[in-house]
């Protein structure tokens, strides 16, 4: 309608549409849908991707105690999944553990702070250029697990959330 007025009233009427938060990256290929519904919405208070584990959950505790069903490898790809979908504040179904961390939008802080809380939840000192040798959630999980094993073992998977997150 280039050139010419346009009565946008006449389209939507006493209706008038909310705005939105549209991608500011062309090419983050994520979805965005209008939500048509009349009245208040609910906001979600809880962090993308992160929901509640079930009872019948391999995680689930018995006698008090955090379970420890889950494999050493799921347990630490889930852990970096968590803190890399928190520091690019995504959902943490959208962390492919075969993409690149670069690929999935890491940059070097988000590689320094995701490399000091492993090294905190490892009690170790790993290096960040460790990551441009593994550059997979997939493959450095195999390099944790591989060169920490027992540390890795030790590790209990915590089905109780605090914060929205799971602790380990």
């Amino acid at each position: 309608m280039k050139g010419s007025e346009f009565d946008w009233n006449n389209l939507y009427g006493g209706n008038k549409p909310n705005r939105i938060s549209a991608p500011t990256y062309p090419f983050a290929r994520e979805r965005y849908w209008v939500d048509t519904t009349d009245g208040p919405t609910k906001s979600n208070t809880q962090m993308p991707g992160l929901s509640k584990q079930t009872e019948n959950s391999p995680t689930t505790r018995a006698n008090g105690k955090a379970s420890n069903l889950l494999p050493v490898a799921d347990k630490i790809s889930f852990f970096l999944k968590q803190e890399l979908a928190r520091h690019l504040q995504v959902s943490i179904d959208n962390i492919d553990v075969e993409e690149s961390f670069f690929d999935l939008g890491a940059d070097s802080l988000c590689i320094t702070n995701l490399i000091g809380k492993t090294n905190h939840l490892l009690q170790e000192n790993i290096i960040p250029s460790v990551i441009f040798e593994h550059t997979t959630i997939r493959k450095f999980t195999d390099y944790l697990v591989t060169t920490f094993s027992q540390k890795a073992e030790a590790l209990v998977f915590d089905n109780q959330q605090h914060n929205n997150i799971v602790v380990f």
